[in-house]
């Protein structure tokens, strides 16, 4: 934004500044006349605010200067925001002391007469609480830098927030080298705006100085925003009119429809067009501008605009493909993309990039096909250490520990109820959720599971849409307010429910807490801030009057609640504040804090301490195979690998921390002497292990249901099998998983250790589902094996007549590895689908040692971009296509031993 003014910067010092109370942000924003900042403070009791200013940051901005600074009081480092606007149609007489004071002196006229003047001020006290909403309220999953304060000094105001020790993106961004770089920050942007997106603001001033960059490793940061002053309301649009219509846009950035909203504000036209202009696509068009710049280091020029639109980009891709040293094809795909997001407003919905979120659907198949890391997107970050949170307290405050009911049953074969409330609405009660039901499936045990709150009803109805975990329903059974919903569940699914579950649409305030110990709750998730230890004693303290209990006869109650920087503060400051409110309590509540700063953390040390996160990374192991004796573990690279993976930390940690569980359901405390002996001894009974077997099979199938994935009826398998992208699992749906074992299985073992094809009629009929999923998946594989011998054959031929290319050396080599692949290849397939053979491995490794020499082949310098390397790798990919069942064709199909050989493994996970 141009000025016509020069603005005087703030010169290096300390300075001392007067905190200001929110609610009278909101009333001076109400307020036609501001008043001096001198009147804000004029309560005694304000809070003084000691900074050392330390540079200029930015001086761009329409409406403040930003400085880097300390606070003196304990050296944090802070981004202060000074009120200082300019205007292309204004000249203000603003002017700073050339004292030690530095004070802006901002006319009374200027600040009651000037309507722009005043309409820039309520725009910049309304991003402080923009800021706040953003920050405080978890589904922006922290977004925005945090906010200190809104404070005071001479004749105007400042917007004081943690720094973190960031670099701004603009200095930051330039020092990216690579492609792969630049593509991830691209990402995490397009991610950033798309949650504000979801929750339905629009932010128009889209640059690089409006991004902090945190860093917390060399190759790790997180993405902040610190600049709400051009943040929109799209569902509020009716309440924003001419007279507030202030547009903050960077210019450089800015699409035609934005420069068209400024010009409707000079001819009073802006409530006319403001709906037609303010929507989604507007941001689409200001990152593309963002992209590009990261990309090739500039704001892409009038004419390379245009040159987008009319000619396809060319320079554009040459230029990509020159800085980068891609293939021109990969160069086209991702100019493709940037001339879509430029085009005008109405044809971005025609060309597939009506919003950020789309925008990042293209990004990550770009580099699906550049083979870098999958994205993981913030939400999916918040979503799997929210779960984290839940493990970590279920490993350390296990259910079983608070169970007091019993059912009926013949002595040593009694029933037992575990019931657990979910109380609050913070958006870890997902993650929470689908923990309690995932792992609290246990042998001759209920679940019953309690959720509080005022929308437990439509986070319910959300929870099990069609879009997230529509399945779930027909595995649990569930009631409203006392009203019963669902009595049954699906047989085919479960064997059982996985879960009893009551929403009670209580305020938190009037939480039936007497109520629920009454009826024997003792694990209790608070997922609410207010609900801090002091006002849960005080519950507690009511709820044990409630039920004429004494403390001291009352079983132990496990209290999670939510612990924040604030809380933590408020405890220091009040010293014995938690001991002294739970005085009639303490006999009876075990605590657990839940860490809401690790909500949205992509990197925490921390996390990795915790003995879940270990038994996670030894289950990861198992599953990889090098738990084996006669392996060799590296754990570096395991660790590494497991960092990387989000799915496998949140699919690892479960199977390991289940096996707690299941030592408990068979009378096994793994906390006591003797525990290694007594598991094994339980274990040498085969019925106890196929007891074990199925219980792992119902807590695996909680943990899909409970993440968006769908049963499919194993009679489909032909249907979907590694037809398009898919494996043997139907991977068509986005972001889940249509698999054929989510099915009903019963802890008995009926599949015998001989082949399979000798199985009779009768034994094939008494199969439960689970085992007739294993039977028909390997009937399809055997059925396999003369079509792909066919396909291998005719492909090879067709390849033989086609005329060869390259030098005489690389046409002999290709030769020869060709020859290895036909026969490696033909080999495999010559047993596929045989009943399964640990010594037929070798044959696979075969194949694939055949391809990674073709594969190194073809990245020798006389190949590389030649006619030859084209033509051969377009054969090989057709070859590993053809051979992708014939490999998975090599693995076990006994699914239930799969779910047996993790009962023996259950020692090796736990005892980390």
């Amino acid at each position: 934004m141009s000025d016509r003014q020069e603005r005087i910067p703030m010169q290096p010092g300390e300075y001392l500044f007067y905190a200001v109370n929110p609610d009278e942000i909101r009333e001076k924003i109400r307020c036609s006349d501001f008043g001096f900042p001198e009147e804000w403070t004029a309560q005694e009791e304000q809070k003084e605010i000691r900074i050392c200013v330390d540079k200029l940051l930015s001086d761009q901005g329409a409406t403040c200067m930003v400085y880097e600074g300390t606070l003196s009081e304990n050296g944090r480092k802070v981004i202060v925001k000074e009120f200082y606007p300019c205007s292309r149609r204004n000249v203000w007489a603003i002017g700073r002391s050339q004292d030690r004071e530095q004070k802006l002196r901002i006319p009374r006229m200027t600040r009651v007469q000037n309507q722009e003047f005043a309409q820039r001020c309520r725009q910049f006290l309304r991003s402080y609480l923009w800021q706040k909403k953003f920050y405080s309220e978890a589904q922006f999953l922290e977004i925005v830098v945090e906010p200190q304060a809104l404070a005071v000094y001479g004749d105007t105001c400042y917007i004081v927030s943690d720094y973190h020790n960031g670099v701004s993106m603009a200095e930051q961004a330039g020092k990216f080298r690579t492609l792969k770089e630049k593509i991830f920050l691209c990402q995490y942007l397009a991610d950033v705006l798309s949650i504000l997106e979801e929750n339905g603001y629009l932010f128009l001033d889209l640059c690089e100085e409006n991004f902090l960059m945190i860093l917390q490793t060399k190759s790790r940061y997180q993405l902040r925003m610190f600049d709400m002053d051009s943040i929109i309301d799209l569902n509020d649009l009716d309440n924003l009119h001419q007279a507030e219509g202030n547009i903050f846009y960077h210019p450089e950035y800015a699409s035609g429809e934005i420069l068209s909203l400024e010009k409707s504000l000079l001819r009073n036209r802006f409530d006319d067009i403001k709906k037609d202009y303010l929507e989604e696509s507007v941001a689409v068009y200001s990152l593309g501008v963002l992209f590009f710049k990261i990309l090739l280091g500039h704001v892409p020029s009038g004419e390379e605009r245009k040159g987008l639109e009319a000619s396809g980009g060319e320079k554009t891709a040459e230029a990509l493909a020159d800085t980068f040293g891609i293939r021109p094809k990969m160069a086209r795909k991702l100019t493709v993309l940037l001339g879509d997001m430029l085009s005008p407003q109405d044809e971005r919905y025609q060309r597939g990039v009506p919003s950020c979120a789309r925008v990042l659907e293209r990004l990550n198949a770009f580099a699906e096909d550049m083979s870098y890391e999958t994205y993981v997107s913030q939400r999916k970050i918040a979503e799997a250490n929210s779960t984290f949170a839940a493990y970590n307290m279920l490993q350390k405050h296990p259910l079983f520990s608070y169970s007091d009911i019993i059912l009926s049953g013949e002595k040593g074969h009694e029933s037992r109820v575990i019931k657990a409330a979910l109380c609050g609405s913070h958006m870890m009660r997902n993650g929470f959720l689908s923990a309690l039901i995932s792992i609290g499936q246990m042998l001759n045990t209920r679940l019953e599971v309690s959720l509080v709150s005022e929308d437990a009803e439509e986070f319910w109805n959300d929870y099990t849409s069609e879009e997230r975990n529509a399945a779930l329903k027909r595995a649990v059974v569930w009631e409203i307010n006392g009203r019963l919903c669902s009595a049954k569940t699906y047989e085919s699914l479960v064997a059982r429910p996985l879960a009893y579950l009551h929403i009670r649409t209580d305020p938190m305030e009037k939480m039936p807490a007497g109520q629920l110990i009454a009826e024997g709750y003792r694990y209790f998730i608070f997922l609410d801030e207010k609900m801090n230890p002091r006002e849960i004693c005080k519950m507690f303290g009511l709820a044990q009057a409630d039920c004429g209990v004494e403390g001291k006869n009352m079983q132990k109650v496990c209290a999670a609640y939510l612990q924040t920087e604030e809380l933590d503060m408020q405890m220091q400051e009040e010293t014995g504040t938690q001991e002294a409110g739970r005085e009639n309590s303490e006999e009876i509540l075990q605590w657990h804090p839940i860490s809401v700063s690790c909500f949205s953390e992509v990197y925490s040390e921390k996390m990795y301490e915790e003995q879940v996160y270990k038994m996670g990374l030894m289950a990861h192991a198992y599953y990889r195979g090098w738990l084996r004796q006669q392996e060799t573990l590296d754990m570096e690279q395991l660790e590494q690998e497991y960092r990387n993976n989000i799915y496998s930390r949140m699919s690892s940690e479960r199977a390991a921390l289940h096996g707690i569980y299941k030592m408990a359901s068979i009378g096994v405390d793994r906390d006591r002497p003797g525990r290694f002996r007594a598991y094994f001894e339980k274990i040498s009974d085969a019925q106890t292990v196929e007891k074990l077997g199925w219980l792992e099979h119902l807590s695996w199938t909680a943990h899909m249901l409970t993440t968006g994935n769908v049963p499919v009826p194993v009679g489909e398998f032909a249907c979907y099998a590694y037809r398009g992208g898919n494996n043997w699992k139907d991977l068509s749906m986005p972001g889940r998983v249509r698999h054929p074992l989510l099915t009903a299985s019963r802890p008995e073992k009926k599949l015998p250790d001989r082949d399979w094809q000798l199985l009779s009629r009768q034994e094939i009929e008494g199969l439960d589902p689970l085992d007739t999923a294993s039977y028909r998946i390997y009937q399809w594989y055997r059925g396999q094996r003369p079509a792909r011998r066919q396909m291998l054959e005719q492909t090879f031929e067709e390849n033989s007549r086609d005329p060869k290319t390259g030098t005489e050396r690389t046409a002999g080599k290709a030769e020869a590895l060709l020859e290895r692949l036909h026969a490696s290849a033909l080999a495999c397939t010559e047993y596929m689908g045989d009943f399964w053979d640990e010594q037929a491995g070798h044959l696979v490794d075969d194949w694939k040692t055949a391809v990674d020499d073709m594969e190194k082949f073809l990245q020798e310098p006389d190949v590389r971009e030649t006619a030859e390397e084209k033509a051969l790798r377009e054969f090989l990919q057709q070859l590993k296509e053809i051979m992708r069942p014939v490999t998975d064709s090599y693995q076990n199909r006994d699914y239930k031993q799969i779910d047996r050989d993790l009962v023996y493994s259950v020692l090796d996970l736990t005892m980390v």
